[in-house]
């Protein structure tokens, strides 16, 4: 009797032991997605604030040259 309930604690111990093992690396894949969507999120901000920055720079070489044709950049546009 005594060698059963020594059995089956030894059992439920495991399972526990083995719920929390999954929940652990649950927890590791959640924080690797965040981090992942962090880094997303930085990228595409860094992003923006380049193409930010070079449409103020068009605009700004615009506002000082008023007459002056666009540059050439090569296409042909007709």
């Amino acid at each position: 009797m005594g060698a059963t309930i020594a059995a089956i604690i030894a059992g439920v111990l495991k399972v526990v032991g083995i719920i929390a093992d999954y929940l652990s690396r649950q927890q590791l894949i959640d924080a690797g997605k965040a981090e992942a969507k962090a880094d997303a999120t930085q990228k595409k901000d860094d992003a923006n604030a380049q193409a930010l920055q070079a449409r103020e720079a068009v605009r700004g070489d615009l506002a000082r040259n008023t007459g002056r044709v666009l540059d050439d950049d090569g296409f042909r546009r007709d």
